[in-house]
């Protein structure tokens, strides 16, 4: 039972985590230099990003439609890596 909840712990501060990341590579991708500026850039609210951080949850119809608009790779928006290292990967393995 402690083995399964400090399971679910660790995996609920990784997809923290990786909420903050995706939020930032947005940034990046974006020339975002601050926040409120990728909320204008993407049309939502300043609360909105700071609800998705809390939440550690993200609008991903509204992330998609912004990576398909402005031609940002998916595998490194939500994984940190672009296709060649996927690939690379699934080769080793």
């Amino acid at each position: 039972m402690l083995i399964d909840t400090l399971n679910l712990l660790i995996l609920e501060e990784s997809y923290s985590h990786s909420v903050n990341m995706v939020i930032n590579r947005l940034k990046t991708a974006l020339n975002a230099s601050s926040d409120a500026e990728l909320c204008r850039l993407i049309n939502i609210k300043p609360p909105t990003l700071v609800n998705w951080r809390k939440r550690e949850s993200l609008d991903h119809d509204l992330i998609l439609s912004i990576c398909e608009q402005k031609q940002i790779d998916l595998n490194w928006l939500f994984m940190g890596a672009d296709k060649i290292d996927l690939v690379s990967e699934a080769k080793a393995a």
